[in-house]
């Protein structure tokens, strides 16, 4: 029985799915199609586009989009797969003056219009106009690239980041510059991976060189809107443990 001296403890909501959540093909289908597919997600650091010319393949849900800065500086996204026969234009990043296809050497502009056709005469009636790239959503946020398949969301860069802008404006995203980047491949499920980062539990005894300064116990998740926040704070005998001049952080 709980003390009656002692305070009450609070209601957190509890959140917990079933087994086949991690394991059945149709979890993951409906995840790459409603989580991935039906919102922005981040994507790059404005720096890895920052050249015209500039591009990046990245996967946001089940499709495979190419983000490039066109010649006059403007930022574009399309579906990575040439009109022709649907092949893949690019793949990893790099620079380059068009986007131009492996398989049949279809070219296309960075504005994403059909340019160039090998062995023209064997299409005398093409309608190039109507064969462009099909576009995808693109959106900048204080240095950090946001892209949707939809050319047209139904929800905006900024109104999707309303309820976490006002939490990750005070770290000045937009002056922070790309130190490091690397591909980590995971032989599990993707909600594995982000519940091992928010299980704080670890964190004391195997990060203890990197994240000891954190005052895991008084760490928060909150909920905004369909987003989540995981925040801590640094202990307060931080500078006095050797972690001088350690900031807070999400």
């Amino acid at each position: 029985m709980e003390d009656e001296a002692s305070p009450p403890m609070a209601t957190v909501p509890v959140y917990a799915l079933p087994p086949e959540a991690f394991r059945e093909a149709r979890w993951f289908a409906a995840e790459q199609r409603w989580v991935f597919g039906a919102n922005w997600n981040f994507v790059a650091h404005a720096s890895a586009l920052e050249a015209p010319g500039s591009y990046r393949v990245v996967q946001v849900g089940l499709d495979s989009l190419v983000l490039v800065r066109d010649q006059r500086g403007v930022l574009r996204a399309f579906h990575n797969l040439c009109r022709h026969r649907g092949a893949p234009l690019k793949a990893g990043a790099g620079r380059c003056a068009s986007l131009t296809c492996p398989y049949h050497r279809w070219s296309f502009g960075l504005d994403g219009r059909l340019r160039g056709v090998p062995q023209g005469e064997a299409f005398p009636d093409l309608d190039r106009e109507a064969l462009g790239l099909f576009p995808a959503a693109v959106g900048e946020w204080h240095g950090l690239l946001f892209a949707h398949p939809d050319p047209e969301p139904a929800q905006t860069l900024e109104a999707a980041l309303a309820g976490t802008a006002p939490a990750l404006e005070p770290f000045a995203p937009g002056t922070l510059s790309l130190l490091h980047e690397e591909r980590v491949p995971f032989a599990a499920n993707w909600k594995l991976y982000v519940e091992n980062h928010v299980d704080w539990l670890h964190l004391w005894h195997l990060h203890e060189n990197t994240l000891g300064a954190f005052d895991h116990p008084r760490g928060q998740i909150t909920q905004a809107g369909p987003h989540w926040l995981s925040f801590e704070t640094h202990r307060d005998d931080a500078e006095a443990a050797g972690f001088g001049g350690v900031d807070e952080t999400l």
